[in-house]
């Protein structure tokens, strides 16, 4: 059986001799090259462009998508076909919002079966999110669909990306533990950074929501600041919240763009050989995997954000991008049941009925930092 099979209207191409395949959890729409070399006087593989497909790698269906570019170049010596394409997702990446564009309680699962129904994009909700956005509209009707979906997923803290089948996904970080990737065992290739631009000592959300009958229909605002003890000095970003601007959507979003940012400012990225981990199966985005490299002080248990599967001159590789799990999580919201306890390393405490005060503690580094705390203050009124 051949390792790399693509699969267009019934037929099966094989005899790749280059491929490259990318999946990532920051994506909602993974993408496929395909090369193969043949004798120059051997006539060109009929691959069709812009049609159903499928790629897969050791019997794993890594793609379903949509075959993009299909080009033959010859010399007097070969003919090199690529074939390049990507997910069926890819329709809402590139295409702009079809429909009306204007939700009133609504999750987020609904607007974006909302979104891709007109393309015929099935969604997936792994998130299982049931709590509805009180009001989410798009920017005009020129903004793309995936557009929309990230802004309302953003409001709930959510991921969004695709799978094998060409679904859409809405999920939350994983927490399933696979594989190890160990200096001196595994490691073909690595590139560790930390990168201080994006991250913030404080970021300030401010929202607005439209007064009930009790308010006499004035407008609410409401405002959420979260600290970092991470940056050396002092930084501060003022953004605006998505839909529902009330004090608990402010506050999801505030400790969102920490985490995140927190998250995406340090990137491990390693090449491993082959396409499988020890127990067989597939390096898998949105998994958490355990990185032992003492020569870049690394040791603890990362995000796999991305997998890019490979292969050239017979070489099988997967480069993979991690990232600290807490730069994908989101802290649950305290409540005044909680008041003065201590759950889960997480002291939760409320100051008094309209301030909630949050303090967690992360105790990964890559560099070895003693941890870093972020904090978050909440303040509604009129």
């Amino acid at each position: 059986m051949s390792r790399v099979e693509l699969r267009v209207q019934g037929v099966r191409f094989v005899g790749w001799t280059a491929i490259e395949v990318s999946v990532s959890i920051e994506s909602a729409c993974r993408t496929f090259s395909l090369e193969a070399i043949r004798q120059t006087d051997e006539p060109s593989i009929p691959v069709p462009r812009d049609a159903d497909c499928e790629v897969w790698l050791d019997g794993v269906k890594v793609c379903t998508g949509v075959t993009g570019k299909v080009s033959s170049t010859r010399t007097d010596k070969s003919n090199r076909l690529s074939v390049t394409g990507r997910s069926k997702t890819r329709e809402i990446v590139d295409c702009s919002i079809d429909g009306p564009g204007a939700w009133h309680g609504r999750t987020v699962g609904q607007i974006a079966a909302d979104v891709c129904d007109p393309y015929g994009i099935e969604v997936l909700d792994l998130a299982g999110d049931t709590t509805p956005i009180a009001s989410f509209r798009a920017r005009d009707p020129k903004e793309k669909a995936y557009s929309v979906i990230e802004r309302a997923a953003r409001v709930r803290s959510l991921l969004v990306t695709d799978d094998a089948e060409g679904r859409l996904v809405l999920t939350r970080a994983g927490s399933t533990r696979a594989g190890t990737i160990q200096r001196g065992r595994n490691i073909l290739e690595s590139e560790v950074s930390g990168d201080s631009e994006g991250v913030y000592s404080e970021i300030r959300v401010k929202g607005v929501r439209t007064g009930d009958d009790g308010d006499f229909g004035a407008a609410l605002f409401a405002d959420a600041t979260a600290t970092d003890n991470g940056p050396r000095r002092r930084r501060v970003l003022v953004v605006d919240t998505e839909g529902r601007g009330d004090a608990a959507a402010c506050q999801a979003r505030a400790r969102w763009e920490v985490a995140t940012r927190y998250g995406k400012s340090i990137n491990l990225n390693y090449t491993v050989p082959d396409w499988r981990r020890d127990d067989g199966a597939l390096w898998t985005p949105n998994t958490i995997t355990r990185v032992i490299d003492p020569t870049e002080y690394v040791d603890g248990a990362f995000l796999v954000v991305s997998a890019a599967y490979t292969m050239a001159a017979d070489q099988f590789r997967t480069s993979l991008q991690l990232a600290p799990p807490e730069g994908f999580q989101l802290l649950e919201l305290p409540t005044l049941a909680t008041r003065g306890k201590k759950r889960d390393g997480v002291l939760l405490g409320v100051t008094d009925p309209g301030t909630i005060a949050t303090t967690a503690r992360q105790s990964q580094d890559v560099r070895g930092d003693s941890g870093r705390n972020w904090a978050l203050d909440l303040v509604e009124g009129r």
